[in-house]
């Protein structure tokens, strides 16, 4: 195995680790989760450092951990959690795959953040639009709550501002430390 395969794939364990670790730092808020979105500062960052692969890996693993050590209530699990998981796999596909296509820009991480923070937010809405109109009512269940486009879209732009803003806020500027400690960008 070479150095470079190694190195990421250590990195995107540590984001993984960290992606599970953060939301119980906000867990004694009510709605902390939803409200700051601690979950998305790693996975971000593991896709603009690591690249679309790793990303998307480390997106879906976070969630998916995420879900199995929790005590999320079963109906939150399958509404909220399993759109989240294409969810954050699109962030770290969509912050890699960015980063690639921006390679010649200054700072080109800031548009591929908000690019990937725009895309993963679709790609939910999406995935919460199928599931709830069509994979729950042929699965039988019965969940009275309906979503509708506005409503998710109020969800994730609204409540999450405070996370969205943090996010614009932190993520850069890790990028930046990073960058100045010449820690990226990893040589292929």
């Amino acid at each position: 195995m070479n150095k470079i395969l190694l190195k990421k794939l250590i990195l995107t364990g540590f984001f993984i680790a960290l992606g599970v670790v953060l939301p119980y730092t906000v867990g004694h808020i009510p709605q902390g989760g939803m409200i700051f979105l601690p979950m998305h500062i790693p996975v971000l960052i593991c896709g603009l450092v690591c690249g679309w692969k790793y990303g998307a890996v480390s997106g879906a693993i976070t969630v998916i951990i995420s879900m199995l050590i929790g005590t999320i209530p079963s109906f939150i699990m399958i509404t909220g959690g399993v759109p989240m998981i294409f969810e954050l796999a699109a962030y770290g596909a969509f912050a890699g795959i960015l980063m690639q296509c921006f390679t010649n820009i200054k700072f080109n991480y800031i548009i591929s953040l908000v690019g990937a923070m725009i895309i993963g937010r679709v790609v939910n809405a999406v995935a919460t639009l199928l599931l709830l109109e069509v994979i729950v009512p042929i699965a039988g269940m019965n969940i009275t709550d309906k979503f509708d486009l506005p409503g998710i879209l109020f969800v994730f732009f609204v409540t999450g501002l405070p996370g969205i803003i943090i996010q614009l806020l932190l993520i850069p500027a890790v990028m930046f430390a990073l960058e100045k400690a010449k820690f990226i960008p990893i040589e292929e």
